[in-house]
């Protein structure tokens, strides 16, 4: 493992009392459909803050979907959930106090590639939190070092390797200081080496009480770094603190 793991800093804010317990995600009873393919009907599960929880499920079967609802990318059909005291319910606009809050890493990064790394992260910190170029570019700065890209700062995707892309994504979401963050197979496309890199740097993300959610097939990475376990089959969730729910998953071809 490289420098990036001494980098990242961890910072802990006094909590009142029994706020800990509080669910930063909480989902009731979501529904989506497309067509006649009803692929969510009951996905209820809640977060809390500092815990991460890793959504298992085979493909196809609505986990990016669920992302995408979460983060106001994608209507919903019936339900409704809540985020940091802010509930959404289904056909009625996405909240405007959560756009910015929620930090989203998805499978394809979703970089600019007109874009240099440091251009990726400070974009967002300007178009959606307004912030002056100056405090953007510091800030920027500052979370590519936090994941060990400083070195890499004016470099365009192109140049990048994928799990460098990744890392900018990261820092990219890291940025808008959220209160959640999801991260849509995160190890997908990553050698040995890169997975190790990741699972150090969301180990010291979740040590500075990042809520966040994983959405993977790579169950022995999900039962590593979660502590909450959701598996995802026929729109339903079945949730809980043990990942021997993923037990019969192992048997069937992931990737």
């Amino acid at each position: 493992m490289d420098s990036q793991t001494s980098i990242i800093e961890t910072t802990h804010t006094p909590e009142p009392a029994g706020s800990a317990l509080l669910p930063i995600l909480s989902l009731e009873n979501i529904q989506k459909s497309f067509g006649q393919r009803h692929l969510l009907s009951d996905a209820s599960f809640s977060l809390e803050k500092g815990r991460t929880l890793a959504l298992c499920g085979a493909s196809g079967c609505g986990k990016t979907t669920l992302v995408k609802i979460i983060s106001g990318l994608m209507s919903f059909d019936g339900g409704s959930f809540c985020i940091s005291g802010t509930r959404v319910v289904s056909g009625e606009p996405y909240p405007k106090s959560l756009f910015g809050t929620i930090g989203v890493v998805f499978q394809e990064h979703n970089l600019f590639p007109h874009l240099s790394a440091h251009e990726n992260v400070a974009l967002a910190l300007k178009c959606v939190r307004k912030i002056p170029a100056k405090a953007a570019n510091d800030r920027a700065l500052h979370e590519l070092s936090r994941v060990g890209l400083a070195d890499c700062a004016s470099r365009h995707p192109r140049a990048l390797s994928g799990g460098e892309r990744q890392r900018v994504a990261i820092a990219r979401a890291l940025a808008l200081d959220p209160i959640l963050l999801l991260l849509d197979e995160p190890t997908a496309s990553l050698d040995a080496k890169r997975i190790d890199e990741l699972r150090a740097i969301l180990r010291l993300l979740k040590d500075s009480d990042v809520a966040m959610m994983l959405v993977t097939h790579n169950i022995p990475f999900a039962c590593d770094m979660a502590d909450r376990f959701c598996l995802l089959e026929n729109g339903h969730i079945t949730s809980g603190d043990s990942p021997t729910m993923f037990d019969t998953l192992r048997q069937q071809v992931w990737e």
